[in-house]
């Protein structure tokens, strides 16, 4: 769910990729992705991508460190990077840190947020693994803290605005206290215009397997839209405190989303159509969807890697395919 966003345009065309004339997986992939023109995504929305590129935030332990919480708006608007992967890095390229507030909307009476919320780069940063998790040093942390008179939050918005059909996904899990919201989501909203969104949202005050999944708006002018959400149990007796890996499929027509490789849900009303940003966000704003957090309380979701494949591409036209 959006509650105010910033546009930032720039090019996201990184290559990435492999393997040999027919699909391969595992270590040949591994070894061999440099030469793949290809992607080919399985399940029931399985298709092929032009493009592909891969985030690891496993083995990143020279730029672990947790920042202390900066406690108050300016602070927080005015941070910069907490390390130097999020300056220089493919990483860095592609995802933007964002740091804006919704202090106009609560001036103007929008929505029901009853706290300021202050989007800050110093609310994003590489953890180092404390909890003995297998096969990661570290993961990427995402924060969103009250304060007592404000919400830090976090929130990362792709450089490109013109992902056109993608199949994104992440290794993550949420943990904290009731009173936020943790996401990953497409989204278009010039001004004027309604927005598009394929989201999936974890609320930290529902029981921990369940989750929503949208394709925005799920309001409008008439009321309630009720077709464009599914409130999801996950599959398997997943947990969402719990490593999980998850995936949405937008694709034309249709958003389909998957926990550990099985399908959870499927909408094809109002299904986005027009080049979308990604993003990535913690946030709570005291509102009714997020509800509100007690005082110094914080929440976070923690990735260990992000993978994206985008541009649709014919099977008939693929050379070299690599299997994600």
């Amino acid at each position: 769910m959006v509650v105010s966003r910033r546009q930032l345009m720039a090019s996201l065309l990184l290559a990435a990729g492999a393997t040999t004339a027919a699909p391969q997986t595992g270590k040949l992939q591994a070894e061999a992705r440099a030469d793949c023109d290809c992607w080919h995504t399985d399940g029931p929305s399985s298709n092929y991508f032009a493009n592909h590129k891969m985030f690891d935030f496993r083995h990143l332990i020279q730029y672990a460190g947790e920042p202390a919480v900066l406690e108050d708006p300016e602070s927080n608007r005015r941070a910069g990077p907490t390390s130097d992967y999020f300056r220089n890095s493919d990483f860095a390229s592609a995802f933007i840190p964002m740091n804006w507030d919704n202090q106009e909307r609560l001036d103007n009476g929008e929505g029901d947020a009853t706290l300021l919320m202050v989007n800050s780069p110093n609310n994003i940063y590489i953890q180092a693994n404390n909890d003995g998790t297998p096969g990661t040093e570290t993961w990427m942390t995402m924060r969103t803290v009250r304060l007592p008179d404000f919400q830090a939050a976090a929130e990362l918005e792709s450089a490109s605005a013109g992902y056109q059909y993608v199949s994104m996904r992440m290794r993550a899990r949420t943990l904290g206290p009731p009173g936020a919201v943790t996401a990953m989501f497409t989204y278009y909203g010039p001004p004027g215009v309604e927005v598009q969104e394929a989201d999936v949202e974890i609320l930290t005050s529902d029981p921990e397997n369940k989750v929503h999944y949208t394709n925005q708006p799920s309001y409008g002018p008439g009321g309630e839209r009720p077709q464009a959400t599914r409130n999801a149990t996950m599959p398997g007796g997943a947990l969402w405190t719990d490593w999980a890996t998850w995936r949405t499929d937008w694709l034309p027509g249709k958003s389909t989303w998957y926990v550990n490789g099985q399908k959870n849900e499927e909408i094809s009303f109002q299904a986005p159509k027009d080049p979308a940003s990604l993003l990535f966000n913690v946030w709570s704003d005291g509102g009714s969807w997020s509800g509100t957090m007690a005082e110094w309380n914080e929440a976070v979701m923690q990735i260990q890697w992000i993978e994206l494949a985008w541009g649709l591409k014919s099977q008939g036209s693929c050379s070299s395919v690599c299997n994600i």
